[in-house]
């Protein structure tokens, strides 16, 4: 029998009324919570005979994830259209721009079904999903295993969850208005909290300077790619939490890929056929951030299903199989699980298949071996024109004066007519009684 746990046992010798050990049994479980992800075992279970054939847990079915962030793609694609619309502006202060946040179950919303996108808007919706892939590819400098300060290095869920927080901002809201490298840096700050994997706001922006000014050199990513100080990531953390909903809980396919990796392993052990799990998760470790980043599985599907999937890529699927899910994970599924229905199994087969499909229709990630280098450079060419246009956009949005509006029965001071000039003198006497009297020039000789 196997089973998928996230607690450790207790050790008979350290009963949990000791007092003495009550420290050390505390300090167990804030490792358990830190290293295992709090979904671990409730994403995808699998026992003897039983399998959750939606993969999604009943946290999971109870979460702001499940209810208000996953898509069809017409209700996807329609969101999108509505966030690149400009943002309004308030008349008194115009470079204060209105966060939205529309995209928290605008799936679910009448808004959804009677949207017509704009067609004079100042930036293509694929355009801006193009920029909003490239900044959260970038994001793994900043956080993450792969970090570049090691002070900075934290478990994959704490990178996964900021860009899961990252792209959902921009839902809702263009780039345009908001900064996308400030944005950056505050989902990765607010991420690491979340996870209970606290990292240093200093430290964090001493890493944006470091890559700003590592990238001076390369004209494509220099201007988008600037350092951000620690106030911005403050004021862009207060924007993040308003434009997602305050809706912070992120669940990743991690633990269903861990415990599916593993049982696969162990039931085709016991035939003779030995596969090395750990090959395995690693391949299907880097399917699952490619598709994070680059595609819109997460969107779409449960973490359970991108999880599986996830598995059956590393293991050699592809859609042009007659069967999508692979050999050995279609075998694995009829025997191992034989006591379900068929019909159960060909549904869940099915949803597994769509997402195979869905990750290699994907233009944006290139899941097989073979690498173009035409197409690396056109792809290249294209983001350096869009980076180009994002700019002069914002400079035409940013750096034109804008009209202060003066109320018509305000009287200007004198104090605005010429310039101030503190009293000397007796003249204090005079502003201190509150006598009204202009103050003249004083011309200081040497």
């Amino acid at each position: 029998m196997y089973t998928c746990s996230g607690v450790w046992p207790t050790s008979p010798a350290l009963p949990m009324h000791n007092k003495n050990t009550r420290p050390w049994v505390e300090r167990r479980a804030s490792l358990t919570r830190r290293f295992l992800p709090p979904d671990f075992h409730h994403s995808f279970k699998i026992q003897e005979g039983e399998i959750s054939i939606k993969a999604i847990s009943m946290d999971f079915d109870r979460s702001s994830q499940a209810k208000s962030w996953l898509f069809d793609e017409p209700s996807l694609q329609a969101c999108r259209s509505r966030s690149t619309a400009p943002h309004e502006v308030d008349v008194r202060m115009p470079r204060v721009k209105t966060v939205r946040k529309f995209a928290s179950g605008f799936h679910r919303s009448s808004v959804s079904q009677r949207f017509n996108p704009c067609t004079n808007d100042l930036l293509d919706p694929d355009e801006q999903e193009s920029l909003v892939r490239f900044h959260a590819h970038q994001m793994q400098t900043l956080v993450g295993p792969t970090a570049l300060l090691p002070e900075l290095r934290t478990s994959i869920t704490v990178l996964s969850t900021a860009i899961m927080l990252f792209r959902r901002f921009y839902l809702s809201n263009s780039i345009l208005y908001f900064n996308p490298r400030k944005m950056a840096a505050a989902c990765a700050f607010f991420a690491a909290k979340s996870e209970e994997e606290k990292i240093e706001i200093g430290l964090l922006s001493h890493a944006t300077q470091v890559v700003h000014s590592r990238v001076q050199h390369a004209p494509l990513c220099r201007n988008e790619l600037r350092g951000v100080s620690v106030f911005d990531i403050q004021d862009y953390e207060k924007l993040l939490m308003e434009g997602t909903n305050y809706e912070f809980k992120c669940h990743h396919p991690f633990s269903a890929m861990h415990a599916l990796a593993i049982d696969y392993t162990n039931f085709f052990a016991k035939k003779g056929v030995f596969i090395d799990a750990d090959d395995v998760l690693e391949r299907a470790s880097a399917v699952v951030q490619r598709a994070l980043v680059f595609s819109d599985a997460n969107f779409l599907f449960a973490p359970g299903h991108v999880g599986f999937a996830a598995v059956a890529i590393a293991l050699g699927a592809t859609p042009t199989n007659s069967e999508s899910i692979g050999d050995g994970l279609k075998t694995y599924l009829l025997d191992r699980f034989a006591c379900k229905a068929q019909s159960e199994l060909d549904d869940f087969e099915a949803a597994v298949s769509r997402i195979i499909e869905c990750l290699f229709r994907c233009k944006h990630m290139d899941l097989t071996s073979t690498v173009n280098v035409h197409e690396v450079a056109q792809r290249a060419e294209e983001t350096k024109l869009l980076l180009h246009k994002v700019s002069s956009i914002r400079m035409h949005l940013f750096c034109r004066p804008q009209p202060v509006p003066i109320s018509p029965t305000r009287k200007r001071s004198w104090a605005e007519e010429e310039e101030f000039h503190p009293p000397r003198g007796n003249n204090k006497r005079m502003y201190s009684q509150g006598v009204s009297a202009k103050v003249t020039p004083v011309c200081h000789c040497n």
